[in-house]
């Protein structure tokens, strides 16, 4: 039976260390985002991984390079979050858009799901 694991990348290094919605912006991996996906790759470790998928996003890549050579596929990205990328979630509240709401979530993980299905089955 194929087993399919999905992380998620590790903490980015964020623009004057301030925590900002981020989506389609493309940062780099901070030193604590290279040690999550360093124990990550060691948490999987006794696992035969045949294939590592991953965007074309940097932090996704570097994330993805501890466990292997990673494929990288278009479309896997994080939701395009368009004029909002770059604001912080307190900003995006004040001005009455609530990515946090549950039915956003679920249309998200729906999307994502959608995604991955298409790409990797």
């Amino acid at each position: 039976m194929r087993e399919i694991y999905l992380i998620r990348h590790g903490l980015p290094e964020f623009p004057d260390g301030k925590k900002v919605c981020i989506g389609h912006t493309d940062l780099h991996l901070s030193t604590i985002g290279k040690m999550q996906a360093f124990l990550a790759e060691k948490y999987f470790n006794d696992i035969d991984i045949s294939n590592v998928f991953c965007s074309r996003l940097k932090r996704a890549i570097q994330t993805a390079e501890f466990f292997n050579n990673p494929i990288i596929i278009d479309g896997l990205e994080e939701m395009n979050f368009g004029v909002w990328d770059g604001f912080s979630f307190d900003e995006i509240k004040f001005n009455g858009l609530n990515f946090m709401k549950p039915e956003v979530k679920i249309l998200f993980y729906n999307l994502q799901v959608q995604k991955i299905k298409k790409k990797l089955l």
